[in-house]
């Protein structure tokens, strides 16, 4: 197995910067729906298992790298667009969040504002919090001592020993939960690209230079990889090697879209600058 050296700790607040839940309301202009995107989206969803749903693919003026996601939209910021060096790697990004929709790995929306929370009412965080990852430490159950100093054998002090249930597992699950989701929604990409006519290859190559390169991408829980992600990596070049060149077929769908992309980036760009 090819190991990668470890060249980055993920901000703390990951979740902060690139979220799955849809944006807050701002004073930013409402996410408009660009066609050529559309375009590529619609022939992403075409092979992707979903149904009798279309799934419209929006644009916001954000300058955070944001990617906001529903079970019937997928939002990208001018924040994150920045990041994109071509056309090919927002097809595989593309086809990353539309894996996510497929597999139905959507967080649920935020409650209403003033909304009041019945016993009845469990997000799907709170259930997270309260049934699989434990909070640490325990405030309500410090630990116990079990027993005395005292002098044992020869002139041996026995310590107490200390017991709290709530400390014996501190294992998060979340983390773990949320890795093997990546991993399924990896696979499940790959053969979207590859039943739609484009290349999966893109996608190893994102995925690599992203990993090679994290000061690009900074916070994007997708694609920014911690100290285990030399095995995503790995799984994810064998099934398509980011050395094999795209076949011509695939190469030519994919930059007939090139001119519009490039044109986008323009508008991202001049944008972003006014903003700065």
């Amino acid at each position: 197995m090819k190991m990668h050296k470890f060249i980055f700790t993920p901000f703390l607040a990951l979740m902060a910067v690139a979220t799955m839940t849809p944006q807050a309301v701002s004073d930013e202009p409402a996410p408009k729906k660009i066609l050529f995107l559309q375009d590529i989206e619609n022939k992403l969803i075409h092979v992707s298992g979903i149904k009798y749903r279309q799934v419209t693919l929006l644009v916001s003026t954000d300058q955070k790298r944001n990617i906001a996601l529903t079970p019937s939209s997928i939002s990208l910021s001018y924040g994150y667009l920045k990041q994109m060096k071509n056309i090919n790697q927002l097809v595989a990004t593309m086809a990353h969040m539309t894996a996510h929709i497929s597999l139905d790995y959507v967080a649920p929306p935020p409650l209403p504002e003033g909304h009041e929370r019945g016993a009845e009412d469990t997000s799907l965080e709170g259930y997270i919090k309260g049934a699989v990852k434990h909070k640490y430490p325990d405030k309500t159950y410090m630990p116990q001592a079990t027993g005395a100093f005292h002098t044992k054998g020869a002139n041996i002090i026995e310590r107490p020993r200390y017991n709290n249930k709530d400390y014996d597992y501190s294992l998060n699950k979340k983390n773990i939960i949320n890795a093997e989701h990546e991993l399924e929604v990896d696979k499940i990409t790959h053969k979207i690209l590859r039943h739609s006519g484009f290349c999966p290859s893109d996608y190893s190559r994102m995925i690599n230079y992203f990993y090679e390169t994290p000061q690009h991408i900074l916070g994007n829980k997708h694609f920014v990889l911690d100290a285990d992600g030399w095995q995503r990596i790995d799984d994810i070049n064998r099934r398509a090697n980011p050395k094999t060149a795209c076949e011509k077929s695939q190469i030519d769908q994919t930059q007939k879209y090139a001119n519009s992309f490039d044109q986008l980036m323009v508008t991202v760009m001049t944008a972003l600058k006014k903003k700065d």
